[in-house]
């Protein structure tokens, strides 16, 4: 009887060693992916960056000025000075939201003492969300990541927001923007099934706190 009761204690600890192995494997996998997200994610900031610093070089250029943001036409800087007046009173890009991720510098959803910089906030909504235009503008750039998925970027003077994330386009670059005007559609995740907008505001290169752009929820 003992030897059998060893036997079997024997057997549960093999089995126990195999669970915890298989669980540090998917541990791996899990890691590996969040940090190749994540160097998607820094990826399209710099491009972002770069598209910025590409306009407002552009402005410039255009003006003969040396401003040191977007050199503007009198249209464009009453139009930023409306957008900047709106602040803490623009809607939100999504018709239903939930801050899942906040600015700035935060830890990781998931991984212990791991930190991330956050340029902007991202908001789950519902499948088959549009993300729209949380002010009137022009649509500055579209930018299509590794994935396909895109970026709209749309300018209010020297200010830019900007909608990423998003499966399919209504709008093109150059186009004019109005208030609420559906951008496009939202990716949801296959995996997870988070339909999740990745929503940034600058000021020429000054990355801002969109939550304290938008309405108070």
């Amino acid at each position: 009887e003992q030897r059998e009761e060893q036997l079997k204690i024997e057997v549960e600890k093999k089995e126990q060693e195999n669970l915890i192995s298989k669980v540090k494997s998917q541990e791996k996998t899990y890691v590996t992916q969040i940090k190749k997200k994540q160097r998607e994610e820094r990826s399209i900031d710099r491009e972002i960056e770069r598209l910025i610093r590409a306009a407002i070089a552009a402005s410039k250029k255009k003006a003969k000025s040396s401003a040191k943001g977007f050199s503007l036409t009198p249209e464009a800087k009453l139009l930023a000075s409306k957008f900047a007046f709106n602040k803490g009173k623009l809607p939100w890009p999504v018709v239903n939201a939930l801050v899942v991720r906040n600015f700035g510098k935060i830890p990781h959803e998931t991984l212990r003492g791991i930190t991330i910089q956050s340029n902007g906030i991202h908001i789950a909504t519902n499948k088959g969300a549009d993300a729209k235009a949380v002010f009137e503008g022009t649509v500055l750039a579209i930018q299509v990541g590794s994935s396909g998925l895109k970026t709209v970027m749309v300018q209010h003077g020297n200010y830019i927001t900007l909608y990423s994330n998003l499966e399919t386009l209504a709008v093109q670059k150059g186009e004019d923007i109005s208030l609420k005007q559906p951008l496009g559609k939202i990716h949801t995740d296959k995996v997870t099934g988070k339909t999740i907008l990745k929503f940034q505001i600058w000021k020429d290169v000054q990355k801002e706190n969109p939550k304290s752009w938008l309405l108070r929820l």
